[in-house]
């Protein structure tokens, strides 16, 4: 079987779920043997090449990895003149995937990217290839939080409300589900990273494809350090804004404070609310708890210090990497009940209530002070995360693509007798 896959952009240089799990997919894809050759085009920040390893190639190219948005008036001059750019550059990107199909004929195409599955679209529609989409997340009906222009703290679940803060994320990507809802009922296969994600998304779109939830691959490592230490650290690793709820963490610490519980706090990340997460700090009195780390390349050694690691995050995230990484280094996640992230630990145990700070507290203080359910937890991490492995996801993936492809074939043979009739 020959897989061509396509995305906006790939590990290293996009670091996120989408970029790294779509890396380890192709990867674990390219040692199975059913599979002769995985080609995937992407691109980059860095000049135009391709990289060959055995059976994997990654073509990519640096003119698709552009800015979006100016973040301002969504019908400002710039945001209009920045739409007009993309559509030349979609165009050139749908003439490139009708090239690498003519040459690289592949049995399958995966497109990682639902905002982009028009112009994969057009680009195949005088072949006969099938296609699968990755839907990553319940982006478009959930983005999260954000400030309006006198610096108050308001969500933005809906079109109107996004128009009257003037942020162009939210109604561009309303309008992105919108248009995309048709193209969806047309691909061969759906893959959903949770649970969560497929609810959220045939709440919008009945879908009549072939869907499978298959999470995201997290590679081994060989390096699998048990944590030893008895410290009373704390980790956070993430972007330093409201939506990921550092500030339900910081009243939680404070709460455990008032009890005589003096924890300490490591943040490791950097965000448009870092300066004044620093002052809730100074007004809770917390300043000798918390340590402000900026951002860190590695955090592996943040949570090899700490024995505990928080995802506090308020947005409905579809399935966060922070909770795999924390238990591979042998930290105990406690993890917000929001989307697809209580998806990501091996027990409810796990999962609080983030906006209430005061039950967030009594999980950190009840693992924190029992070394016993610290034991207990960490036997659960080493079978819940070989779950995850890219060998054990690239099968999945090959069990989804030999599906749709059998589909496929079934469905041109019923078309051809309806065509004889």
């Amino acid at each position: 079987m020959k897989v061509l896959i396509f995305c906006w952009n790939i590990y290293p240089e996009n670091t996120g779920g989408a970029g790294k799990s779509i890396y380890y997919t192709a990867k674990g894809l390219a040692k199975l043997p059913k599979v002769s050759a995985v080609h995937v085009l992407t691109s980059t920040k860095g000049h135009t090449r391709t990289e060959k390893n055995g059976k994997l190639s990654i073509e990519r190219y640096n003119d698709l990895n552009i800015r979006f948005r100016t973040g301002e008036n969504p019908f400002g001059l710039e945001d209009i003149k920045l739409k007009l750019g993309h559509l030349k550059i979609y165009k050139k990107w749908e003439e490139r995937i009708r090239k690498k199909c003519k040459q690289f004929n592949p049995d399958i195409i995966h497109c990682n990217d639902p905002f982009v599955l028009r112009h994969v679209r057009k680009a195949l529609k005088n072949t006969e290839i099938p296609l699968i989409i990755s839907v990553r997340g319940p982006w478009p009906s959930s983005s999260g939080f954000m400030l309006d222009k006198k610096g108050k703290l308001v969500k933005r679940w809906g079109f109107k409300e996004a128009l009257k803060y003037h942020s162009f994320r939210t109604p561009d990507k309303l309008y992105g589900l919108y248009k995309n809802r048709r193209n969806l009922k047309c691909v061969g296969g759906v893959h959903f990273v949770s649970e969560y994600t497929r609810k959220e998304t045939e709440k919008h779109v009945k879908l009549n494809s072939i869907k499978r939830v298959i999470m995201n691959p997290r590679p081994y490592p060989n390096n699998y350090k048990k944590n030893k230490s008895s410290n009373k650290n704390i980790a956070y690793v993430g972007e330093l804004t409201y939506k990921k709820g550092l500030h339900k963490l910081l009243d939680a610490l404070e709460l455990l404070k008032k009890e005589g519980k003096n924890y300490k706090l490591l943040i490791a990340g950097e965000g448009i609310m870092g300066s004044k997460f620093k002052e809730m700090t100074k007004e809770k009195g917390l300043d000798e708890n918390i340590t402000f780390l900026g951002w860190v390349n590695n955090p592996n050694k943040i949570y090899q210090s700490a024995t505990i690691t928080v995802v506090p995050s308020l947005f409905p995230d579809p399935l966060p990497g922070v909770a795999f990484e924390s238990m591979f280094n042998d930290s105990i996640p406690i993890v917000s009940n929001r989307g697809g992230i209580l998806e990501t630990v091996p027990s409810k145990e796990l999962v609080v209530n983030v906006e209430n700070p005061q039950e967030l507290a009594n999980k950190i203080e009840e693992i924190m002070e029992n070394p016993d359910k610290q034991k207990e937890m960490r036997k659960k991490f080493k079978p819940w995360l070989k779950k995850f492995s890219t060998e054990t996801v690239a099968k999945q993936f090959l069990s989804l693509y030999e599906e749709v492809i059998k589909y496929h074939k079934n469905q041109k043979k019923w078309d051809q007798n309806q065509k004889n009739k």
